[in-house]
């Protein structure tokens, strides 16, 4: 059986640099507060012309580059965003036609900040299991057109930006690889980090005019409960 080893990385950061200070001009916040909670100082925000499928083909372009590949190498592409270019089909499917790979699988992977992992580790079975040889592993956001930049989204706004970053996954016969990879998920606190519309499950429009006034089209987190989940279970994770 095959190993599954990273031979190339990649990355894309946008090009506008956002500090605490910048967004302390445009909330009831300050750097010392952001910095006390989260520890981030500065983050990054694209231009208006820059979605998340302009920072994944950058981050693929290198990672393959890196790899000592070509585009037409990769057999397999596996996309991790919660904030796709459009809402279907899926992000990986308009990657997939910009690096020009017409008949190679894409696959769009929805498990938000665990994103990344679950693609690797789908990327490390697939290879393990002899399905595919060459993975490209994505991970693309665009938040900062999704987040309320004002004192009622202060607590998610101070710390999601945009960037991409990317991996090709390959097939070896080293003993050097992905060791292991664990996967959990715990739906008791979905709604401690959700977007709560638009939903498909409002009717008669997934969207409302109330729903944008009131804010429930941007995100809402409970913070002590996700930073308390979070210390608590990474160290449960990696033991």
């Amino acid at each position: 059986m095959p190993n599954a080893r990273i031979t190339g990385t990649g990355r894309a950061i946008p090009s506008i640099r956002v500090t605490n200070e910048d967004l302390a001009k445009r909330m009831d916040t300050s750097d010392e507060w952001v910095r006390q909670r989260t520890g981030i100082s500065t983050r990054y925000w694209t231009p208006d012309d820059v979605g998340p499928l302009d920072l994944a083909v950058e981050a693929s372009s290198k990672a393959i580059s890196a790899a000592g590949l070509k585009n037409e190498d990769i057999d397999m592409i596996l996309l991790a965003t919660l904030s796709p270019e459009h809402e279907f089909p899926g992000t990986s499917a308009f990657l997939n036609e910009a690096l020009g790979l017409p008949g190679v699988p894409a696959m769009d992977i929805r498990c938000q900040c665990t994103g990344f992992l679950y693609a690797l580790s789908m990327a490390n079975s697939f290879i393990r299991s002899e399905a595919y040889k060459r993975i490209l592993v994505v991970g693309t956001e665009v938040h900062s057109t999704g987040i309320d930049i004002s004192d009622r989204g202060r607590d998610v706004a101070v710390i999601f930006g945009d960037g991409a970053g990317a991996v090709v996954v390959e097939a070896t016969d080293e003993e050097r690889g992905i060791l292991s990879a664990h996967l959990h998920a715990d739906g008791r606190y979905a709604r401690a980090l959700w977007i709560e519309h638009p939903s498909s499950a409002q009717h008669p429009v997934r969207a409302t005019t109330e729903n944008v006034e009131n804010g429930t089209i941007f995100p809402k987190m409970e913070g002590r409960l996700v930073f308390k989940h979070a210390v608590v279970k990474l160290p449960e994770v990696i033991n």
